[in-house]
């Protein structure tokens, strides 16, 4: 599983058009990868860091935290699954939560990567 800038720039295109100081989902979600309380939680428990709700709003600690979070979840899904994450499965992790990829063949899935696909595809 390899997480690179090029996927993690198409996040940022889809989540928020590039634009580091958004909200989303009712002010929950904050920052360039619409970040919510939960993945904080997450990373901060499985990897011992200490990130804050605010460090959402700087760029360069979403790109960290949404790396950790892909890394731990990813990794989960090796283990439970027993196959190789790919980037479908961790765009959909990062959309819909830890068990997101098992939404593939949801409208909501599918939408969401095709837009994921768009923005790796325009380089963004």
């Amino acid at each position: 599983m390899q997480i690179t800038a090029l996927f993690i720039a198409a996040l940022i295109a889809v989540e928020s058009s590039g634009r580091d100081h958004v909200s989303g989902d009712n002010g929950q979600s904050l920052g360039c990868l619409q970040i919510s309380q939960g993945v904080i939680c997450d990373v901060n428990s499985f990897r011992g860091t200490a990130f804050f709700l605010e460090d959402r709003l700087d760029r360069e600690k979403s790109i960290e935290i949404c790396r950790y979070y892909l890394d731990i979840w990813g990794r989960q899904l090796e283990r439970r699954e027993g196959r190789e994450c790919t980037d479908k499965d961790l765009a959909l992790i990062w959309n819909m939560g830890p068990f997101g990829y098992r939404k593939a063949h949801s409208k909501a899935g599918r939408d969401y990567w095709d837009k994921v696909v768009e923005a790796l595809g325009s380089g963004e």
